[in-house]
């Protein structure tokens, strides 16, 4: 999380520029899944863990939107839209991997429905 505001002088040269977008999907998959995982595990009442799914996409949604918007206001860093989608679209990936693989494997119930 800290890398998000490190200066990134010299890194355009680098190889890992052109995987920048990747990088954002792939950690936001994580905490999306993260979060929703120590969500279900803190709440005890199911009507909370049904409710946890949706709480854990809304934080990592808002995280990548807030973090970017730090970004813009330090102004060593540079705000990019399409960071905030890769970012989306990580939490969204990190959902459906705990919405269709976990909780199908548990055979448990945790959906955005109820």
């Amino acid at each position: 999380m800290v890398m998000m505001f490190v200066p990134t002088q010299g890194l355009e040269q680098r190889s890992v520029a052109s995987l920048d977008k990747l990088i954002h999907v792939c950690f936001f998959a994580m905490l999306c899944y993260l979060s929703i995982t120590g969500l279900v595990k803190q709440f005890r009442f199911s009507i909370k863990k049904l409710s946890a799914a949706k709480y854990g996409v809304i934080f990592t949604i808002g995280y990548g939107i807030l973090t970017e918007s730090g970004q813009y206001l330090l102004g060593y860093r540079s705000f990019d839209g399409y960071d905030i989608l890769a970012n989306t679209i990580g939490a969204l990936l990190g959902f459906t991997y705990f919405q269709f693989w976990i909780s199908r494997c548990l055979k448990t119930p945790y959906n955005l429905s109820t």
